[in-house]
């Protein structure tokens, strides 16, 4: 049964938090509340004093378990405690793990596999996925659960553990009223307006499923769900992940940014979670531990309602994990915010979700985790949490806790290993994003004249290791967007050109005499080559889409979707693809985007072939070609062709079959024909600006910047409704340019003397 109020406690027993809560009081110290439970000043400053040394003493490792090992039981397993420890937890004595933090699901807000009687059990199958079926009712029915079973084998193998709760996981905002989703609580769906938004009313940011921590009931329940663990599990501490997911206030969700009121009431809720786990500990004779996981910037957990840096002063938390979905900043500026406060401060390393990426190199190996925790353990940091790594028999458990020993195993270096957008969750997030961001789907434009500094800090010692006659082979791979010369671009790490490349299909590999990489910053300059010119594609286009098959997978990139979903349709209707708004409602605006790279001085010419079906707007089918200096729509209504911002239109009829459309821009110019032959000469008029944020659509996934550059086909019309089809789209530019999609650099060390 999910309660929506405080729960009552036994008589005689007000607890700490309650009686700070009914006080006023804010500060941390709670002591007059532990003294009037007979406790002596002395054994509360050794209490503290024992939780400050549990919490500084070496965690290598923190691996964390989503929980899903019971949600997703193999179903011809027997349903017994040795069968699910099997799946993700015996293998991890002898790894470097020192910490198992485990997830009883947590997902949607109330939802557990642990015995809840606060909250509601996860007592069905989840359905999901073929083969699989929910442990949670078996555990129970056996009297035990998920994060008994677990704690008890910790504590039986020397691990300690922590239970972790998503502060606001939103997994079930794939719910629908025709496909309900199997992780949608009771509590939202009896409780609406406990959320940010509605299925009918979505937020801009975050998922409308998200619950309101503005909310007096949504903070009571949160305290409530921890404070139940706490009395009754033998656990060594709690990880409060606020990353999944980070949408905890409405007024946030919709495009603003946290008050301090807001800052506030998320300050006292961690107050009383503090307060509670002082008294459970204090009574046990053991502390509890509290770990938070957040962003890796304080301002941006700022604006989203998280006062971290408060938390540190006053010692609400013991532990701090930074990043998630995204990095935000260096390493050693996360060890340095930690600093003042003494709070230890642990790299969060989640598995990569780069789309689009090579089989040559993966994000996923070995390799890339042991180059990202040395990066990390030299920069000061004090451990390493792992998150959505299922398999716990993972080679590099046994490595990456020991920065000496990653001294000489190989890595991969990418330039970007997560790239979640900070914009998912907050208005402009993208201003606390201090990193670059270079994968196959945010590629970088190397044009002529001009250059692109990559700044990629290495943890390797290089020359250390060559005086230990361990001298490694070092190679930078750039990944083209297309197989070329390999003198099509130059690079220069710290000053020095590299070079020969050689080519390997679209990929240009360069070796690095070991002498030029450094241990710490590394600056690898990319250039244009004189006279480079990327080869054209059938035809001579440089990009064309036959709409005979939708976008999907590594089919898309980097082709984008940047529009809250609505009713719409986007399917292959007689082999054209059919577009089709049948949604007036904000951000609705279905379309598909190419960031392209064309230069404003230079002629680019875009070919589409398309019917006009019906528009209740002039923006309801168009294209919206934008180079970086200019921005224009042309408009396809069903009896006229136009070019909004220039203010020109013709008389055409656009619904009685296909047409193709072409658009010549060059400097102030723009041409439109129809099926050959010139419709709108926009000579001079192609001047509205590309960077003026007043034109802009405001795209989902923080792409807002995509407006000032790219090719966009559909609808751009939140008010009206439409439907077309496209049989083709295609575009070809005289502009010189690289188009830079990844970048790795490669360590190899030989096998040390006598292995």
């Amino acid at each position: 049964m999910i309660t929506t109020t405080p729960r009552k406690l036994a008589a005689g027993t007000l607890s700490i938090a309650m009686a700070l809560l009914l006080s006023g009081c804010g500060a941390l110290r709670n002591d007059d509340g532990l003294l009037s439970l007979g406790y002596t000043g002395q054994q509360i400053t050794e209490h503290r004093a024992e939780r400050a040394r549990l919490a500084r003493r070496p965690h290598r490792l923190v691996f964390n378990n989503d929980g899903c090992d019971a949600a997703y039981y193999p179903a011809k397993r027997e349903p017994t405690p040795t069968g699910f420890l099997d799946t993700r937890t015996t293998p991890l004595p002898g790894t470097q793990v020192d910490t198992l933090s485990y997830c009883t699901i947590s997902s949607g807000f109330s939802l557990f596999t642990h015995n809840t009687k606060v909250g509601e059990v996860l007592d069905h199958d989840l359905g999901l996925l073929k083969g699989r079926r929910n442990l949670t009712p078996d555990l129970i029915a056996q009297g035990t659960d998920t994060l008994q079973v677990v704690t008890d084998y910790c504590h039986k193998n020397n691990l300690e553990c922590f239970w972790s709760m998503r502060m606001n996981d939103t997994h079930d905002g794939a719910h629908r009223p025709d496909k309900p989703h199997p992780l949608l609580p009771r509590l939202k769906v009896d409780h609406p307006k406990y959320l940010n938004g509605a299925l009918d009313d979505r937020p801009r940011y975050g998922s409308w499923t998200s619950v309101n921590y503005a909310l007096p009931v949504i903070r009571d329940l949160a305290f409530q769900f921890v404070e139940e663990v706490c009395r009754n599990y033998d656990v060594d501490g709690i990880e409060l992940d606020f990353f999944r997911h980070m949408s905890y206030l409405k007024s946030v969700a919709r495009g603003g940014e946290a008050s301090g009121r807001e800052r506030r009431l998320m300050t006292k809720l961690m107050r009383r979670i503090r307060a509670m786990t002082e008294e459970v500990g204090m009574k046990r004779g053991r502390p509890i531990l509290i770990a938070a996981r957040v962003p890796d910037s304080a301002g941006y957990a700022r604006l989203t309602g998280l006062d971290i840096e408060t938390w540190m002063q006053e010692g609400l938390v013991d532990i701090m994990i930074g990043s998630g979905y995204f990095k935000l900043n260096p390493w050693a500026e996360w060890v340095a915010l930690g600093k003042p406060y003494g709070i230890p401060m642990y790299a969060g390393l989640s598995e990569s979700r780069v789309r689009g990426t090579s089989k040559r190199f993966s994000r996923h190996s070995a390799e890339s985790y042991r180059a990202r925790t040395l990066r990390a353990w030299n920069a000061g940091l004090d451990g390493i949490y792992i998150f959505n790594v299922y398999n716990a028999r993972n080679p590099f458990l046994k490595e990456v806790g020991d920065p000496a020993g990653l001294a000489t195993l190989d890595k991969l270096y990418f330039a970007t290993v997560r790239d979640g957008k900070p914009g998912r969750y907050l208005a402009n997030g993208e201003r606390f994003d201090a990193l670059p961001k270079l994968t196959p789907t945010q590629p970088w434009e190397v044009t002529s004249g001009a250059s692109q500094g990559l700044v990629l800090n290495v943890g390797d010692d290089v020359a250390a290791a060559a005086a230990q006659g361990l001298a490694p082979t070092v190679t930078c791979h750039l990944q083209l967007d297309k197989p070329r010369d390999p003198a099509t671009v130059g690079v220069q790490l710290n000053g020095a050109a590299l070079g020969p490349g050689k080519a390997e299909k679209e990929w240009i590999d360069l070796p690095i005499p070991p002498g030029l990489l450094k241990k710490g910053d590394n600056l690898f300059d990319i250039t244009l080559a004189p006279g480079a010119k990327p080869e054209s594609t059938t035809d001579g286009w440089d990009m064309e889409y036959v709409c005979d098959h939708k976008l999907a997978g590594n089919r898309q990139p980097p082709w984008r979707r940047a529009f809250a979903g609505g009713e719409y349709e986007e399917r292959v209707v007689e082999g054209a693809l059919l577009i089709a708004d049948h949604d007036t409602g904000p951000h609705h605006w279905p379309h598909l985007m190419y960031p392209w790279h064309v230069q404003a001085e230079d002629e680019t010419v875009v070919e589409a072939r398309a019917k006009v079906i019906k528009t209740s707007d002039p923006l309801g089918v168009c294209l919206r070609i934008s180079n970086g200096q200019s921005v224009e729509y042309v408009t396809l209504e069903p009896n006229r062709v136009g070019l909004r911002f220039a203010k020109l239109s013709t008389p055409f009829v656009t619904t009685d079959a296909f047409h193709t459309y072409r658009v010549r821009i060059k400097g102030r110019d723009i041409q439109v024909f129809a099926d050959g032959k010139l419709v709108l000469d926009g000579e001079g008029r192609y001047r509205e600006s590309a960077t003026k944020t007043k034109h802009w659509l405001d795209f989902l996934y923080g792409l807002r910047h995509w407006n000032k550059r790219h090719l966009y086909f559909g609808s751009a019309s939140a008010k009206g409704m439409s439907e077309s089809q496209w049989e083709f789209i295609r575009f070809r530019s005289d502009s010189r340019h690289a188009v830079v999609k990844d970048f790795v650099l490669k360590i190899d060390y030989p096998d040390p003397p006598g292995k």
